[in-house]
């Protein structure tokens, strides 16, 4: 029986075992077959981090899927068919925007998820999901790209709430007969911290596969990184996103050593190379420094303590969004409209 002070963390290490590249299908067939293991667990937690598709391709992978429920295997296998279905789907229209865009002139690159399919990283286009299609485009084509986007047909806007000040997307553009909205990016991270990534180098050092603009493997990873540390808070909330795991072992981390060495000077890249280091040790292979071993205590702590971490989390949560809502009403003259417009009984 799974001590459920325990299951959580239980569960993201087998998630962790499974989705990892080292050869260990004979200890998880071992686990599978003496190992009370909680199922329903495994899915809400995947689905969470939105990895379902990518653990039936690594139980695929690992002649696995007979060593699970029935019902489960038949479960990823028609997702993971819906999302193999989509993402081709997606990469068609990944090279209708690349095609107008390049007969435009528009310098771009696509990054995240629309990046990873185009560039064909996976060896099955369905083991990764995708949401929106987000472009790096250059200050000087963003208005352009957006109006080309327009008269292409992503014309339904799905705006802020309030004007936003030096934002680092303009608003999501979706178009009735395409699967995916479409995010026009200036730069890639929140504003404190845009200059962590330089979008003009990012842009002038992309790769150019089947006619689509990606990153190249050191910016892509630099991406994927912090993008989860920064802009998802991974950092704060101290938390592990398994996808963007997953991610930096597709995408080769531990040969781009140039961005090591940076991300070791960096407190986001610290946390996330130490957090990636505990569940998945084969992905970097490297000695722990101090300050890592610290983190992975932190991280340990949490994982054994889900109450008092739930606690902590909200806490946070609380304490960020109050900051956050604070420095927009104080800073942004639309935004405190909106709020006493919609939100209070005054009325401007």
């Amino acid at each position: 029986m799974i001590k459920k002070k325990h299951a959580y963390k239980i569960t993201i290490q087998l998630i962790a075992d499974i989705i990892s590249f080292q050869d260990n299908a004979s200890f998880l067939k071992d686990k599978f077959n003496t190992t009370e293991i909680d199922w329903d667990s495994l899915v809400t937690i995947a689905s969470e981090h939105l990895i379902l598709p990518t653990i039936f391709f690594k139980l695929k992978e690992k002649a696995l899927l007979e060593y699970i429920p029935v019902e489960l295997n038949h479960y990823l296998t028609e997702l993971a068919s819906i999302n193999r279905n989509r993402n081709n789907s997606l990469l068609s229209e990944i090279k209708t925007i690349a095609t107008l865009f390049k007969s435009n002139a528009i310098n771009y690159v696509f990054i995240k998820g629309a990046a990873l399919i185009a560039g064909k990283f996976y060896a099955d286009i369905g083991e990764r999901m995708v949401g929106d299609l987000d472009i790096l485009v250059d200050d000087k084509d963003l208005h352009k790209a957006f109006n080309l986007l327009v008269k292409e047909g992503y014309d339904k806007l799905i705006p802020f709430n309030y004007e936003q000040k030096d934002y680092r997307h303009l608003p999501r553009q979706v178009s009735n007969n395409c699967l995916a909205a479409v995010e026009l990016h200036s730069y890639v991270l929140k504003t404190k911290y845009k200059d962590l990534i330089d979008a003009k180098q990012l842009l002038s050092t992309k790769t150019v596969i089947n006619e689509v603009n990606i990153p190249n493997l050191y910016y892509f990873n630099s991406i994927n990184i912090l993008t989860a540390q920064i802009n998802d808070r991974g950092t704060y909330f101290l938390s592990i996103p398994l996808k963007h795991a997953y991610d930096s072992q597709v995408l080769k981390l531990d040969q781009e050593k140039q961005l090591l060495t940076q991300l070791l000077h960096n407190k986001h890249g610290l946390t996330y190379l130490s957090l990636i280091d505990l569940l998945f040790p084969e992905a970097i292979s490297r000695k722990s420094t101090l300050k890592e071993r610290l983190i992975k205590m932190r991280f340990k702590l949490k994982m054994n303590n889900p109450k008092l971490a739930y606690f902590v989390y909200k806490i946070k949560w609380i304490t960020i969004n109050c900051i956050d809502r604070l420095n927009l009403f104080i800073t942004n003259k639309s935004y405190r409209t909106h709020i006493i417009k919609n939100k209070t009984f005054i009325k401007s």
